[in-house]
Formats: structure tokens, C-alpha cells, sequence
């Protein structure tokens, strides 16, 4: 139980349509520069893909028709989560984007 306390939770920072195929997901990880995909697995149709970007360990989970972005560290700096969830939101969602 005490490691169970001592693991970090997770701090999910966005949600996006799940329009792609996974293999895309993980193809545009390739393009943020920086990022290195650690994990990823799919089970009962379900898929999680976990990788490192600037020092932060990252996950993205399928969670029915939308993925979650979470990162492990809480007090990652917000300039890095708008990083990675503008990267994605540009496969994911294109047309949320400012112009």
C-alpha cells in the first residue's frame, strides 16, 4: 500500500477525437522533435502509447471515441503540455486549430 503511494498519478491536460489509426499516432509522434516513444500497447481494442519529451514521461490512452493526453509529472510546465497538445491536435483535431 505505501508504494502505492509513493507512485505518481498522472495528470490528464487534454482530450482529443480518436479520427486516426493508432499507427498514426505513433508515426506523428516521430515528427515532435525530441519525443521518444517508450511503450505501446493495445489490448481488448484498447490502446496506450507512452513516450518521453523534454525530460517529461507522457501517455496517451484511448478512452471510447477520444484519447487522453497525461503526463506523470504534475508540475510540468505548461509550455510543454501546450507543446505536445498542439502537436497532436494537429493530426487529431485540425480544424480546432487558431488561425
Amino acid at each position: 500500500m505505501v508504494a502505492q503511494l509513493l507512485e505518481p498519478v498522472p495528470r490528464t491536460f487534454a482530450e482529443l477525437p480518436l479520427i486516426r489509426p493508432w499507427q498514426s499516432l505513433r508515426q506523428h509522434l516521430t515528427w515532435l522533435e525530441g519525443a521518444e516513444e517508450t511503450w505501446f500497447a493495445c489490448k481488448d481494442g484498447i490502446c496506450w502509447l507512452h513516450f518521453e519529451y523534454s525530460f517529461h514521461s507522457f501517455q496517451i490512452y484511448e478512452h471510447g471515441t477520444r484519447v487522453e493526453l497525461s503526463v506523470t509529472d504534475a508540475g510540468c510546465p505548461e509550455r510543454i503540455l501546450s507543446e505536445v497538445t498542439q502537436h497532436f491536435a494537429a493530426l487529431l483535431s485540425p480544424h480546432d486549430r487558431p488561425c
